[in-house]
């Protein structure tokens, strides 16, 4: 395996790297953004409730539907896992940048049988690197499909 080897997968590693970025973005926003809205909810919710007056601006229905909705956001959020995902979606993008800074050092390792034997090393870690893809919460199955 030469340098040549070495340069395709730092390009695979490149639109791989993207792909989660990309991912860990989206599913960071949803989650984030949706503990936002959670707790404006609740906390409204909260409010609504305390107002039980009669002559009461807040109609007495806000605050249960606030609360249902809080409810719901937080059924939405659990089944289709945005934190796990996020957090998924970091590890793989530092696992790719991990072997690409492997890759871009190299050339200070003394000799070349190291250099050899750490090339075998990436190409190995390279290959089995996607089956961890197998796991994405919420999303994928421990196992692969068959037909």
């Amino acid at each position: 395996m030469g340098m040549d080897d070495l340069n395709v997968i730092l390009e695979e590693i490149q639109l791989r790297q993207t792909r989660f970025s990309r991912d860990e973005s989206r599913d960071a926003n949803f989650y984030n953004w949706g503990v936002v809205l959670t707790l404006c909810l609740s906390g409204g919710a909260t409010i609504a409730g305390s107002f039980t007056a009669a002559g009461s601006p807040v109609p007495p229905w806000l605050g249960p539907a606030l609360a249902g909705l809080a409810t719901i956001w937080v059924g939405i959020d659990r089944a289709l896992q945005w934190g796990p995902r996020w957090m998924f979606n970091r590890g793989r993008w530092a696992a790719y940048e991990s072997l690409r800074r492997r890759i871009n050092t190299l050339q200070l390792l003394p000799s070349d049988a190291d250099r050899q034997a750490e090339i075998a090393k990436i190409r190995q870690l390279f290959v089995e690197l996607p089956k961890d893809h197998l796991g994405v919460p919420g999303v994928a199955t421990t196992t692969p499909r068959t037909k």
